[in-house]
């Protein structure tokens, strides 16, 4: 039991990460999008060689640009835009269940060891 709670927290830590990366990737499409340029490759945002300074810049912009706490409005003219917000918004509630399943495994495993997981 003790290996499965374990086994199920990393999963979920890891799960958040990808998930988050996924998030990244389409925000930065959605800068893309917002500066006229065309959709590229939907993880071109965590190439390494990004050549110009502006990708670069555009790549850490979308890290910040919607914040997970926060709503986002559907209220682009384009509906790419729209669509690409809706998939953050579907991004963003998997990593709130993420963080729920680590916080009812860590209830869990308190109730269950009190000793502690390892101990």
């Amino acid at each position: 039991m003790q290996f499965v709670l374990i086994f199920g927290s990393i999963i979920s830590i890891i799960g958040i990460l990808g998930i988050y990366a996924l998030k990244i990737a389409y925000q930065y499409q959605y800068l893309r999008l917002k500066n006229g340029l065309k959709q590229n490759d939907l993880f071109e945002a965590w190439s390494i060689s990004l050549k110009k300074e502006a990708d670069k810049k555009r790549r850490n912009e979308a890290v910040m640009l919607f914040p997970l706490f926060f709503p986002i409005v559907l209220d682009d003219k384009k509906q790419e835009m729209n669509d690409i917000k809706r998939t953050i918004k579907k991004l963003h509630i998997f990593i709130y269940l993420f963080v729920i399943v680590i916080m009812l495994i860590g209830v869990y495993s308190n109730k269950a060891f009190p000793n502690g997981i390892l101990g």
